[in-house]
C-alpha cells in the first residue's frame, strides 16, 4: 500500500499500535456503556462475537447497541410548535398545531 500511496508508516510505529490497542481497551472497557470484542479473522467464515461486557446476550445485545430511532417518520404529519408569553401572568404558552405535508 505504500507503494501506491507513497504514504509510510514506520514498522517500529505500526508494532507499538498493535500492542498498545489491547492495553487501552482493557483500561478502558469499564468506563463505557458498551463494550464487545470481535473476531474477524482473514480465513474465517464469519465474524464472531468473542466477549460482551457483563450482560452477555451475544448479537442480539450487539443489535440492540446500534438501533438507530429517528424522531420524524416521513408518512406522519408535521407538527409546527410555537410558544408565547401570556401578557397577563408572563407565563409561556406552547401551541402546536398539524401541518398537512
Amino acid at each position: 500500500r505504500a507503494l501506491m500511496t507513497g504514504r509510510v508508516v514506520p514498522r517500529a510505529t505500526l508494532e507499538m499500535a498493535l500492542e498498545q490497542v489491547p492495553r487501552s481497551v482493557q483500561i478502558l472497557k469499564d468506563l463505557v456503556d458498551y463494550h464487545c470484542e470481535l473476531n474477524n479473522a482473514p480465513k474465517a467464515p464469519d465474524i464472531e462475537l468473542v466477549v460482551t461486557g457483563s450482560d452477555d446476550g451475544g448479537w442480539q445485545t450487539f443489535e440492540q447497541q446500534w438501533i438507530q430511532t429517528c424522531a420524524w417518520v416521513p408518512s406522519r404529519r408535521k407538527f409546527l410548535r410555537s410558544s408565547k408569553k401570556n401578557a397577563g401572568s408572563g407565563e409561556k404558552l406552547l401551541s402546536v398545531e398539524a401541518i398537512n405535508a
